[in-house]
């Protein structure tokens, strides 16, 4: 089997029960090549290093200079998980000040199949601004996995079900927009 490219974009939301790095092992172990895109804040939250050694390649966090360096492979699907506040409501408004929200954008543009996850605290799940960020990013076509219904603790689902989200998304790709 071929490995299909998964871009996976993490930000400053910890996962209570499995880690960024279990998440990069368990796409790895399905057969995907993972590049990991982090905003700065995500940096805090997800070991940079401990994620580029069980991806094989380094985390990206700041946009390169023009003409320099290597660009990266046309993902398969994208995946943005955990994903904040801050990033959810800037991807839905198109705020791109940051390579990885940057980078949710443009994917969601040129119609990669597009997986985003979101962890918030109770508070953050209340303001108002949430419905219609999810609301945005489903139709912009992206699959959001996020249960307003389910208390906070429970509304992160596990990683197996995000793969699962992330395979269905890959076999829906008939569009061939990339």
């Amino acid at each position: 089997m071929d490995e299909r490219t998964l871009y996976l974009v993490v930000t400053g939301a910890s996962s209570p029960r499995e880690s960024a790095v279990d998440l990069v092992r368990a796409a790895r172990d399905r057969g995907w090549a993972v590049t990991v895109v982090s905003t700065p804040m995500g940096t805090r939250f997800h070991d940079p290093h401990e994620l580029a050694g069980i991806s094989g390649d380094r985390v990206r966090v700041d946009f390169r200079p023009p003409g320099t360096g290597e660009r990266l492979l046309p993902p398969d699907v994208l995946l943005a998980c955990p994903l904040t506040f801050n990033s959810l409501n800037k991807i839905a408004a198109g705020f791109a000040d940051t390579m990885a929200v940057a980078v949710v954008c443009e994917m969601l543009g040129c119609g990669v199949p597009t997986v985003c996850v979101p962890h918030l605290n109770e508070p953050l799940a209340r303001h108002p601004a949430v419905g219609p960020s999810v609301q945005t990013l489903r139709a912009m076509g992206a699959r959001v996995l996020y249960d307003t219904d389910s208390p906070a603790e429970n509304r992160l689902p596990p990683w197996q079900e995000v793969l699962d989200t992330v395979d269905a998304a890959a076999g829906a790709d008939t569009v061939g927009q990339r």
